[in-house]
């Protein structure tokens, strides 16, 4: 994942990457870097990422559809984490 962040190229496959590495990142219970992961994965589609109805519509539903796995699972484990 970080070969495909660190190369670029599309933002539609680099977002998804992020996002994927924030998930990996929290299930190895490394908290700060999966959020890290994610805040910066949104940062690139907020700017790049454009609707799911263009010409790279499957790599624009990709990454919208891991950009909420990821946030559902970080926002509910660090939920999780503060009511222990």
């Amino acid at each position: 994942m970080k070969q495909v962040i660190r190369v670029g190229g599309d933002p539609n496959r680099t977002a998804t990457a992020y996002m994927v590495l924030a998930m990996a990142k929290q299930q190895l219970k490394q908290s700060s870097e999966a959020r890290a992961a994610l805040t910066e994965g949104l940062k690139l589609a907020d700017h790049a990422v454009a609707r799911t109805d263009g010409v790279q519509w499957n790599d624009q539903m990709s990454a919208h559809i891991f950009m909420r796995q990821a946030r559902e699972m970080i926002e509910r484990d660090g939920s999780d984490a503060s009511t222990k």
